[in-house]
């Protein structure tokens, strides 16, 4: 269900800011004298499901990506209402801190202007022909979200997305190829020690050595799920177990 705030102001992490009874509630890509129609549950931070009133300070974002990117954050906020913000946020600091100076108009740079970038690379699915996502964060998530365009870069940078995105998936196959190559063996060993360990779960489940050695039982069945290989202290710790068990065996003879 839906609710409707009013923002009266910006916080200094760009999100508008409503009064509610339950204190300030942060609204991302909300401005001030905005009224918006919000989503989700209640909390300290909400989403906004559509602008029931805009600002006349409110303009078009020039990225496609605006809103879902985690790159930007005030690409709706007209550019002379942003100087003035980015300026207070100075002046409010100063001023908290008790010093009284001037404080010099913001140094604004243009669009397409931005010379470095850090970007983020992530597999998106296994088999044969995984795919690859490569871009910028999504905005508080740990997703990677499928870059296009960033028209805050330099066009030097921007107009060599494409190639390099090719260039990093075909790195990444590369790599994956020569991995697999050089695994193939140690991939089969693996194969028969997961089996041997799941087939040794089986037989050891009711066990009346489980209780003398319960955690012997966690041992094998994360070895038994587990689709990493096994370093040689779990193999040796394994082979320990299958040896431990035909002792203690012997001993209940």
């Amino acid at each position: 269900m839906s609710r409707t705030v009013h923002i009266e102001s910006l916080g200094r992490q760009g999100d508008g800011i409503a009064a509610t009874s339950d204190g300030p509630l942060h609204v991302p890509f909300a401005l001030p004298g905005e009224t918006v129609a919000l989503s989700g549950k209640g909390g300290k931070r909400a989403r906004v499901e559509r602008i029931v009133e805009a600002s006349a300070m409110r303009q078009e974002p020039v990225c496609r990506h605006f809103g879902t990117c985690g790159g930007c954050r005030l690409q709706h906020f007209e550019t002379e209402a942003y100087r003035a913000w980015k300026r207070g946020l100075v002046v409010e600091a100063l001023a908290r801190a008790g010093l009284d100076t001037d404080v010099a108009p913001l140094v604004h740079f243009p669009v397409a202007s931005r010379r470095r970038a850090v970007f983020s690379a992530v597999r998106t699915a296994a088999g044969p022909k995984p795919s690859t996502v490569f871009g910028f964060q999504e905005r508080d998530t740990n997703r990677v979200i499928d870059l296009v365009e960033c028209p805050v870069m330099v066009p030097a940078i921007a107009d060599e997305l494409d190639a390099l995105f090719k260039a990093q998936s075909e790195q990444l196959a590369q790599l994956r190829q020569e991995l697999t190559e050089r695994s193939g063996n140690l991939g089969e060993l693996f194969g028969v020690v997961r089996q041997g360990a799941g087939d040794t779960l089986s037989q050891w489940q009711d066990s009346l050595l489980n209780a003398r050695y319960p955690e012997r039982q966690r041992e094998l069945e994360a070895l038994s799920q587990s689709s990493r290989i096994p370093s040689v202290e779990v193999l040796e710790q394994f082979w320990y177990r299958l040896q431990q068990d035909m002792n203690a065996s012997g001993e209940v003879a």
